[in-house]
């Protein structure tokens, strides 16, 4: 994906690249917040509208890190699955809840590569930033629960 070329994302070459290939190993992100959009892309000379799909982790602190991106031509479980299972193969761990829209086939592609995490509906970025705590207590309130019911 060619920064350059993406009408809607102001995102050189270069940071493109930090996005889709670095370590993610270094910090937990409990929360990741998965977002999609079509945007105009030039695909031999032509603009063609491709699905956008960016993840943004909300460290336990409620720190906002932008974490991955990548473009593709729908938004099946099986697009998402490999989206997920990029970001899981960089080391992405501690993931307690997801915060998305109904996309698609995402929730399909959650519980094949995050079947322990907790989905939560989310419409805006800027409510998890504030909410991550609250949403952390959440999901460990749905864990002593799961725990006193096995």
């Amino acid at each position: 994906m060619d920064g350059g070329e993406l009408d809607g994302l102001d995102l050189d070459d270069a940071t493109l690249e930090v996005l889709c290939t670095r370590d993610l190993s270094g910090v937990p992100f409990p929360i990741v917040h998965l977002g999609a959009f079509y945007a105009k892309h030039r695909v031999g000379g032509e603009a063609v509208y491709r699905t956008v799909v960016m993840a943004t982790g909300v460290t336990a602190t409620g720190e906002l890190e932008p974490i991955g991106v990548t473009a593709g031509d729908g938004e099946d479980a099986t697009f998402w699955t490999k989206f997920l299972l990029s970001l899981k193969v960089r080391g992405l761990h501690g993931v307690r809840t997801l915060a998305s829209g109904d996309h698609g086939g995402l929730r399909l592609a959650l519980d094949v590569v995050f079947p322990s995490a907790y989905w939560h509906p989310a419409d805006l970025l800027e409510d998890l930033a504030e909410d991550a705590p609250a949403l952390l207590d959440l999901r460990i309130e749905h864990d002593v629960e799961a725990e006193s019911t096995t």
